[in-house]
């Protein structure tokens, strides 16, 4: 078993949110790629390896991940769906819910007695559940702003995982005598 926890810093005070188009372009699911978003991650993770060689293994990861943004200036131009476009004052709130059921494969590295590396490379399926809020307040030719218009979204959504995770062990027990 094993817990994990993360922040990821808003990089991006105010500006053009740029986004993809397509399938995989909306808006909603692009978090990662929007510089105005602050995040939280929460994660549980179940990780069993089957042989003894400790290389092969099957991974279980729960996990919650929240998406906020305050009062910033932000403008999006969807180029699929103008009833999606935004110039304004914009508040964000996303709620992630997901599992992941992963496979993957797992070496370790020695870099001299007190320092070792280990790479787990993975791949599966994913599902994620995502509960959005957003508030505008558009910017009107006039220099004033509109009445906050409320936007509310839930939905469910397959994933495809792929990933390499390295952790660095460092001052690592040394072997008592006698021991290999």
């Amino acid at each position: 078993m094993g817990a994990t926890l993360g922040y990821r810093p808003s990089f991006q005070q105010s500006g053009e949110v740029v986004g993809g188009s397509g399938l995989l372009g909306s808006y909603s699911i692009q978090n990662w790629n929007n510089g105005l978003y602050e995040a939280v991650t929460g994660e549980l993770n179940g990780k069993i390896y089957p042989f003894d060689d400790f290389k092969f293994f099957f991974e279980t990861v729960f996990f919650y991940r929240f998406w906020w943004f305050d009062k910033k200036m932000a403008s999006y131009d969807n180029v699929e769906n103008t009833s999606l476009d935004f110039n304004g004052l914009r508040t964000e709130r996303v709620h992630v819910f997901g599992l992941k059921c992963l496979v993957g494969l797992s070496s370790d590295f020695d870099w001299g007695s007190r320092v070792s590396c280990n790479l787990d490379v993975f791949g599966g399926l994913g599902f994620r559940y995502r509960n959005l809020w957003y508030q505008t307040q558009n910017l009107n030719a006039s220099g004033t702003f509109s009445e906050p218009t409320i936007q509310k979204m839930k939905y469910w959504f397959p994933s495809l995982q792929l990933g390499l995770k390295v952790g660095i062990q460092i001052l690592k027990r040394k072997p008592e005598a006698g021991e290999n």
